[in-house]
């Protein structure tokens, strides 16, 4: 073989060597860029987990808080409330022990007429027959001949004759008085005590609606505020 064919041959050989080598060189940087946009990928998705778990975590912390503090409130609230409806039924027990006293004193208001009320209520309530009413003894003096007799038509005007009603002294009541059927089937307890029991719902529901409604104001700002 001639030197010139040889010199082309190996000039052929250098060429596809290069071609090789250039082709490869292109590979490897394919594979290295890859590579780096993988590694560059998976650290951008490792960092997105990790702040959607801190933010998970922030949230659930911001829950946890939020809870304990709504807890908290409660809880005072609840307090503020027990201690003023506490205080408001001090308030409404004195108040009606102070006006329970005054009834039973006759203080502020017609004692006279206040009695002939209960006696007509009392005799309305027991029927016909003979009926007592026992009353305190500075009280039984009231009751002359014209008091009982008005009592009994203003109670039962159509009794006539079938109604008659006996004033009794009793020490042991103190205001008011007790009716009761000469035949000791019924009584009616309309003494000043028993009657302001009765009352006591009504009073004290009234008075409540004066001091305030079941949370006071002082809850209710307290609460606001919290």
């Amino acid at each position: 073989m001639s030197m010139v064919a040889e010199s082309g041959i190996g000039e052929q050989e250098a060429r596809l060597r290069a071609e090789i080598e250039t082709e490869a060189a292109r590979k490897v940087t394919r594979v290295i860029d890859r590579a780096r946009r993988d590694a560059e990928k998976a650290l951008d998705e490792a960092r997105k987990r990790h702040e959607r778990r801190g933010k998970e975590q922030l949230a659930a912390a911001a829950r946890t808080a939020a809870e304990k503090c709504r807890a908290i409130t409660a809880s005072i609230g609840h307090e503020m409330r027990k201690r003023w409806l506490r205080r408001r039924e001090e308030v409404l027990d004195s108040v009606f022990a102070k006006v329970l006293e005054q009834v039973r004193s006759g203080e502020g208001f017609d004692e006279r007429e206040a009695l002939r009320q209960l006696a007509v209520e009392a005799v309305a309530a027991l029927g016909t027959g003979t009926i007592r009413l026992r009353v305190a003894p500075d009280a039984a003096a009231r009751f002359d001949a014209a008091a009982v007799a008005g009592i009994c038509k203003a109670a039962q005007p159509q009794a006539a004759g079938n109604l008659q009603v006996e004033i009794v002294a009793d020490p042991a009541i103190s205001g008011g008085l007790i009716a009761e059927r000469a035949d000791g089937k019924r009584r009616f307890d309309n003494t000043y005590t028993t009657r302001m029991v009765r009352l006591k719902p009504e009073f004290r529901g009234a008075m409540a609606q004066m001091i305030g409604p079941d949370v006071g104001p002082s809850e209710q700002g307290s609460v606001a505020n919290g």
